[in-house]
């Protein structure tokens, strides 16, 4: 039945406590679902009598506001392309972006990488919180990034 859906489930943790077995499992296929499987351990009283329920609990995703600063220098076609790569990642990574706001060119308070002055771009996100460390792998990567910020939003 779960693997028609195309999840593929970790255990985390299993406890049996009494006739009843809790397992906790972990989606590696997507990472947003959490399997609680309750099994009714035969007690002999009643032979191969073993009900079992499932429940696929899916994972809330976090909001984040990402600020990036480019090198103040960088062409419009050039920051048009960290968009894209930008929204590419967040797809991938299964999240969601809100409106991108540009913020400008601003002269920094010391150089970063060489620059007098950045261009700051921001971007309101949902992402799942196991996503945010491979997020930020992915920003480090980029050339043309010289800073991010990346901070879960307080609700």
């Amino acid at each position: 039945m779960l693997g028609d859906m195309g999840l593929a489930f970790r255990v985390m943790s299993s406890v049996s406590v009494g006739a009843l077995h809790v397992t906790i499992q972990f989606c590696d296929a997507c990472h947003n679902h959490i399997l609680l499987e309750y099994n009714l351990l035969s007690t002999g009283k009643i032979p191969g009598f073993l009900p079992q329920f499932c429940v696929i609990i899916p994972l809330d995703m976090e909001k984040y506001e990402l600020t990036l600063i480019l090198d103040g220098k960088t062409t419009p076609a050039k920051r048009k392309a960290v968009l894209v790569t930008i929204e590419k990642i967040i797809e991938i990574l299964k999240g969601k972006m809100g409106k991108v706001e540009e913020w400008g060119e601003k002269e920094l308070a010391y150089k970063i990488a060489k620059s007098q002055s950045g261009y700051f771009i921001h971007y309101p996100l949902e992402l799942e919180p196991s996503q945010v460390k491979a997020l930020n792998l992915k920003l480090k990567m980029e050339n043309d990034i010289i800073r991010h910020l990346l901070i879960r939003k307080e609700e």
